[in-house]
């Protein structure tokens, strides 16, 4: 009877081959995307739309909602407030990365929809404090708590839950630049200026950190840097909703 048997535990064998085949086959595949993403958002950071869409088009196909999500982002960028608050919203429905609702609050704010922009920073911060609740040392949950936070103007939680990400990622360049943000919606220009100077040091291509260590730069009487950083900031986003209000305070600062 064993020869009978055989067949069948070829055929067990097989399909758990092809399912381990197909598990690292799906892992890989969520690498490559993870990969594509974190060079999408580099472009974002760098208000390099074009690039961007350039980048993040091989994937576009994919399920993953953060494809949805970086594309929000970038027509965002490209002012096209209506579809990038779709396409966010698409992205959030299907994900738990708070981080997504944190950029579709951002979304609708740059849309001037405050009411729903405040919603969805609530949200956001409501979904990073139960993963936190399972996992504590969650770094990406801990910064999309921080910045929900700070964007519903909690700044006093903001810096201190941002102060925690980034003991536990300190090479995410967004982490110190949303806490120098928050320095400085604080008042406290010379700290906003030092973590501003870490974003910049671990991304030089971050367009608004050098905006708002330029707004920094200026309180604290560092008019050398004011000017090169807005020189910088206007030569990366000439378009961005900023700039004339960075050409008047760099022909301040020269005059």
């Amino acid at each position: 009877m064993r020869h009978l048997l055989l067949p069948g535990r070829l055929l067990i064998v097989l399909v758990a081959l092809l399912i381990l085949a197909l598990a690292s086959s799906a892992s890989a595949q969520s690498k490559a995307v993870t990969k594509t993403l974190k060079k999408v958002d580099r472009q974002i950071l760098s208000y390099s739309p074009e690039k961007a869409r350039n980048l993040l088009g091989p994937i576009m196909g994919e399920k993953d909602p953060r494809v949805n999500a970086a594309m929000g982002q970038i027509l965002v960028l490209e002012k096209q407030y209506g579809e990038g608050v779709s396409k966010l919203k698409a992205a959030a429905k299907k994900s738990d990365d708070p981080s997504i609702l944190v950029a579709l609050g951002d979304a609708q704010a740059a849309a001037k929809s405050k009411g729903q922009a405040n919603s969805s920073f609530k949200k956001a911060a409501e979904m990073a404090e139960e993963l936190l609740a399972d996992k504590p040392n969650n770094a990406d949950a801990r910064f999309a708590l921080g910045v929900a936070q700070q964007r519903l103007k909690n700044y006093d939680e903001a810096a201190a839950n941002l102060t925690q990400a980034k003991s536990k990622a300190p090479n995410n360049p967004r982490i110190p630049f949303e806490l120098g943000l928050t320095k400085m919606l604080q008042g406290d220009d010379q700290a906003a200026f030092d973590q501003l100077s870490r974003a910049i040091e671990l991304y030089s291509g971050y367009a608004y950190a050098y905006y708002y260590r330029a707004l920094a730069a200026n309180k604290i009487n560092r008019k050398d840097i004011t000017v090169n950083d807005l020189d910088r900031f206007l030569a990366l986003a000439p378009d961005a909703p900023e700039a004339p209000k960075a050409q008047r305070i760099l022909q301040a600062a020269r005059g």
